[in-house]
């Protein structure tokens, strides 16, 4: 099996507590509305940035770019938006990718830092 597919089972497999965690990691950004949102809120928004990562590392890229267009489209319809909070909503996933990484290849460095 790939490392691809391997990392996108993984991800599927622990879906719920992958979009937690990214949830609590987004629930620290200052002046976010994320600390507001109640988990029956806030989990089922962070599954769809991992769906769109487990289509695309199936092969389905054109999910992930539907994804990021969708996501960006309110920061740049609204000027008064901020970058630095979708900017750090991209490290928050990021961040929790290279966990559930680290956890899918704890026994595999080198497809550990493939799937990086």
């Amino acid at each position: 099996m790939s490392v691809e597919h391997a990392l996108a089972d993984f991800l599927e497999a622990n879906l719920g507590r992958f979009a937690k965690h990214t949830g609590e990691l987004l629930r620290q950004i200052p002046n976010s509305p994320y600390p507001k949102l109640s988990d029956a809120e806030l989990i089922p928004r962070m599954q769809k940035p991992f769906v769109a990562t487990i289509s695309a590392l199936r092969g389905d890229l054109q999910a992930l770019i539907d994804f990021s267009r969708q996501s960006i489209k309110p920061v740049v319809d609204n000027p008064n938006a901020s970058s630095d909070i979708v900017a750090q909503i991209g490290e928050a996933i990021y961040s929790t990718l290279k966990v559930a990484a680290r956890e899918c290849f704890a026994d595999d460095e080198l497809n550990y830092a493939l799937a990086l």
